[in-house]
């Protein structure tokens, strides 16, 4: 993935990005600024030893100081140091709880130890701070070797007394908060990588399988969304330019035989691929071309909803003879679109739809008719579209950004394949509205 293709990923799942940033953020910060105060003080010690007084024995003394001073250090966190300064601070804590406040760091250049304790009070920080530094100097002391004289060769001077802090030393409510950033940041970056990754949703053409042509796109909008929106006001339809678009795309889809007869169909409910139907009739009716809109989805009609029609007959009371498609058949707005509804509902819509009758049907509006448009049910619900595509001249694929996932699209070709379908493209539906411009309806 370049840079381009990351930014347009952090783009499309930034709410997977912006989430755990908060969050985590959100968390670290009320966490940290929730936590008591602390306060650290400061103490040192300097450790020297008699050891002769050549220039030699003082060197030699000099270095075996340097190197003891880490384990001088080591008896500050110690029962034998702490356990005195409980006593004699009286101090409701135990020598475990007492070492995790303090913290001692010996220099590799100097012969000073520094002694930190940490309290809730800046009193009682020095006060611990200077219990424990003058407890280590009578421990070492006690400890070291003797000379000849019985004195501790091994000598402790206090050299800077703790002092009560003036401010606190914690909670560090900056870095707190940079690492609960930085955290969040990184889950949100994994979030939206991983959500990229798991999520099969068609949402763009770059998520459309290799070799389909796109013949267009449809944005989403209430007003095309709502076929009934596209009466006409003072003779001029409202319809999206959109269809206009994908009207003439489909003269050049096809360069050996134009398109009359075309199937509009879908690989799932939910795609809008009725809304596109009636959108592509009715482009098709203001362009001059005498047209015919039949709802061939006799499971689940919409075609009569969108448009206020009447749909209790229509389609398959033609195709049984109960009545003729003149009789039946509806105008709609002043463009002199035709449609036939799908009527009475039977019980067996896929053996109506591939019968002798229904070819017979399609024959006769062909000559009656510059274009045939229609709307069949989708493509991995029933196979009532495949029943129709031999007597079409092609099909067209309704894509509804995020109602169809990879596999079902997959899936559909593959039918349309089998059953040697002229699939002549696709259309984008549901698409958003470009930010760099604003879709216009209307001529």
């Amino acid at each position: 993935m370049d840079i381009l293709g990351f930014l347009h990923l952090l783009r499309r799942r930034w709410v997977w990005l912006i989430v755990p940033l908060v969050v985590v953020t959100t968390a670290a910060g009320v966490y940290s600024f929730s936590q008591p105060k602390t306060y650290t003080a400061k103490a040192s010690s300097y450790f020297s030893i008699e050891f002769g007084q050549s220039a030699s024995d003082l060197f030699q003394g000099a270095n075996y100081t340097q190197l003891q001073l880490a384990s001088f250090a080591s008896l500050a966190e110690q029962p034998i140091v702490l356990d005195t300064v409980i006593q004699q601070l009286n101090l409701p804590i135990t020598t475990a709880d007492l070492a995790s406040r303090v913290s001692v760091v010996a220099s590799t250049d100097t012969v000073i130890v520094d002694i930190f304790a940490e309290a809730e009070s800046p009193e009682a920080a020095a006060e611990i701070a200077n219990a424990i530094n003058t407890e280590l100097g009578k421990v070492v002391s006690r400890l070291s070797p003797q000379n000849v004289k019985g004195n501790p060769t091994v000598q402790a001077v206090v050299v800077s007394r703790a002092t009560p802090p003036l401010e606190p030393s914690g909670p560090e409510n900056r870095r707190n908060l940079g690492i609960g950033l930085l955290a969040g940041l990184l889950l949100g970056l994994l979030a939206a990588l991983s959500s990229e990754k798991l999520d099969t949703r068609v949402l763009s053409e770059n998520d459309l399988p290799n070799g389909l042509t796109v013949l267009g796109s449809v944005v989403t909008d209430k007003d095309a969304s709502q076929p009934s929106a596209w009466h006409s006001t003072e003779g001029g339809a409202l319809l999206p330019q959109a269809f206009s678009r994908i009207q003439a795309n489909l003269r050049f889809a096809s360069v050996d035989k134009s398109i009359t007869r075309l199937l509009v169909t879908s690989a799932v409910p939910g795609e809008g691929k009725s809304t596109v139907a009636v959108g592509l009739a009715l482009s098709f009716a203001e362009s001059g071309a005498r047209t015919i809109l039949v709802d061939a989805d006799m499971r689940r009609p919409r075609v009569e909803q969108y448009l206020d029609l009447e749909g209790a007959v229509g389609l398959s009371d033609v195709l049984v003879g109960s009545v003729t498609w003149q009789e039946v058949v509806q105008e709609w707005g002043d463009e002199g679109l035709r449609v036939l509804p799908a009527g009475s509902k039977p019980p067996n819509s896929t053996l109506m739809l591939q019968s002798h009758a229904m070819a017979d049907f399609l024959d006769e509006l062909a000559e009656n008719f510059d274009v045939l448009i229609l709307d069949s049910p989708p493509l991995l619900a029933v196979v009532d579209p495949l029943a129709l595509v031999t007597n079409m001249d092609g099909m067209l694929l309704v894509v509804g950004r995020g109602k169809v996932r990879t596999h079902q699209l997959r899936a559909a070709l593959q039918a349309s394949t089998a059953a040697k379908a002229n699939l002549i493209g696709v259309v984008m539906n549901r698409m958003p509205v470009p930010r760099n411009r604003i879709e216009k309806y209307g001529y």
